[in-house]
């Protein structure tokens, strides 16, 4: 009986570890980001500062936010309810980073725009 108890368990610590593997594989070689979400590397100040810098080159003051909307919607990114901001994230093995773009308009034109990024891990 124990030793039936011990290959149930070492079986199902193999599965864990292809899974686990499986998964970073996957995530890294075929889960691609939207070229808007492209980052550098790996350091979330940086990666943010970089998102930012791209957001306020790519929409400058007076975009249209309809424009600014549609190109971030083609790029995978989420419009909130109340059409001033956008999300995006990427799960990863075992931490999401998201992407976040929060602006101001007047006369339906960019006043204002801002891009970061975060990480969670549990």
């Amino acid at each position: 009986m124990k030793r039936t108890i011990t290959r149930i368990a070492w079986a199902f610590l193999a599965l864990f570890v292809v899974m686990y593997i499986a998964g970073i594989v996957l995530n890294d070689t075929y889960y691609t980001v939207p070229e808007l979400a492209k980052l550098p590397g790996d350091d979330v100040a940086e990666n943010s500062r970089v998102f930012n810098d791209r957001i306020q080159t790519e929409f400058p003051i007076g975009t249209q936010t309809e424009e600014l909307i549609q190109t971030l919607k083609a790029n995978e990114f989420t419009i909130s309810p109340e059409g001033n901001q956008a999300s995006y994230s990427k799960h990863g093995a075992p931490c999401i980073t998201q992407w976040f773009v929060h602006w101001q308009a007047e006369d339906e034109r960019v006043r204002e725009i801002k891009g970061r990024v975060g990480l969670t891990c549990p």
